[in-house]
């Protein structure tokens, strides 16, 4: 019995100094297991990477990062990144690019970029030659101060005479703030005439205007009582001339429209004016002069009794125009009462050259009065001296590479 629990005893203790070892912390030169790796790795931990991460934990990256915070992710960036703050994101660039600025594109880049660019829309209206100059392909022959040449016939005792005339044209739109939607299109000749260069015929016109009032969605306010909007599918406006003179040789009177007025509806409905189809009532008053009396021999008076319609077309690129215009009613006479009259007239001009971006066209017109009983047919070319730049037209030079 007393060598029996003597031997428990002993047991006994051993064991309990084996679970006293075990609960006190590991010394750095403590034996090493007996699978634990020799040599430098000593002290490394058995799953540890060996060489100089030794310190590191096992899923440490190695080589320089092994003094890396414990903190940091294991999938830190590795290298110089190794002291990034922890918020950095995992997938940041390695190695010396972590704290470098974005390089700049080189000169050559840019270039290539601005190559790529897509062309703005008013390149489509500028040339460009060999040499790398540019010119205009598209014109405005709403505003111009031109010349014109044309032979006429029918209306001169000369066949081989020649109309010189000239003319000045000028538009542009009113748009308000308010209402983005609406704009005024306003169409102005100013002082335009031919003179007969084999006698002494010749037409002129102090002022034509041609408004038209423009809706995208084709209302107009009636403003009496409760404003209210009333949709249309047309747009409305309005023509006025002031001093027409109409002079033939050989005709014992002169013919001057001192006023014609036509309250129009535009069918065309366009946002611009390269394409008008109005129709509408006309007003006008007309009196036959006798320069040899120096008298009034004559009144014509239409109170809103004819009918108008004016047609303009107009390419895109303003090259090709064309006009019509038709006037068909009765006026009231002086000396003979009631009369039907009828008028009409038609143009078609084509550029064909530009001289330093100045158009010169060729012109074909043909017109025809009842009160004249003349028809009259001409062929000429029309120079522009002075034009306003088509704003689809980009002529600043091109950048130096």
């Amino acid at each position: 019995m007393g060598a029996a629990t003597s031997q428990a005893v002993v047991t006994a203790a051993l064991v309990v100094g084996a679970i006293a070892l075990a609960a006190l912390p590991a010394r750095a030169d403590s034996p090493a297991p007996a699978d634990a790796p020799t040599g430098s790795n000593a002290a490394a931990p058995a799953a540890a990477p060996t060489g100089s991460n030794a310190a590191a934990p096992a899923d440490a990256p190695t080589g320089s990062n092994a003094d890396a915070p414990a903190a940091a992710p294991a999938d830190a960036p590795t290298g110089s990144n190794a002291a990034a703050p922890a918020a950095a994101p995992a997938d940041a660039p390695t190695g010396s690019n972590a704290a470098a600025p974005a390089a700049a594109p080189s000169d050559a880049k840019l270039d290539a970029r601005a190559d790529a660019r897509p062309r703005p829309h008013g390149d489509a209206c500028t040339g460009i030659s060999t040499r790398g100059g540019r010119f205009a392909a598209c014109f405005d022959p709403g505003n111009r101060l031109s010349i014109t040449a044309a032979a006429a016939d029918g209306r001169s005792t000369n066949p081989g005479a020649i109309d010189v005339g000239f003319g000045i044209r000028l538009r542009h739109e009113i748009t308000f703030d308010d209402d983005p939607d609406l704009e005024w299109k306003m169409s102005h000749v100013l002082v335009e005439g031919a003179h007969d260069t084999g006698s002494s015929s010749f037409d002129a016109i102090v002022y034509s205007g041609l408004y038209l009032r423009h809706s995208r969605d084709g209302h107009i306010v009636i403003p009496f009582g409760v404003p209210k909007k009333v949709y249309l599918p047309f747009d409305v406006g309005a023509l006025a001339e002031v001093g027409r003179f109409d002079w033939r040789a050989g005709s014992p009177t002169a013919t001057v429209s001192v006023v014609r007025v036509a309250p129009l509806f535009d069918f065309a409905r366009s946002q611009n004016e390269r394409a008008v189809l109005a129709i509408g009532p006309a007003a006008h008053w007309d009196i036959a002069w006798d320069p040899e009396m120096h008298a009034v021999s004559e009144h014509r008076v239409a109170p809103f009794s004819e009918g108008l319609v004016d047609l303009r077309l107009e390419s895109h690129d303003g090259l090709t125009i064309g006009d019509a215009r038709v006037e068909a009613g009765t006026a009231w006479r002086s000396d003979t009462g009631w009369r039907a009259e009828f008028r009409a007239q038609a143009s078609l001009e084509r550029t064909v050259i530009a001289v330093d971006d100045r158009p010169v066209a060729l012109t074909l017109g043909v017109q025809y009065d009842t009160v004249t009983n003349e028809a009259v047919a001409s062929l000429g070319a029309r120079i522009v001296l002075v034009t306003k730049t088509d704003p689809r037209v980009n002529l600043t030079p091109l950048a130096s590479r």
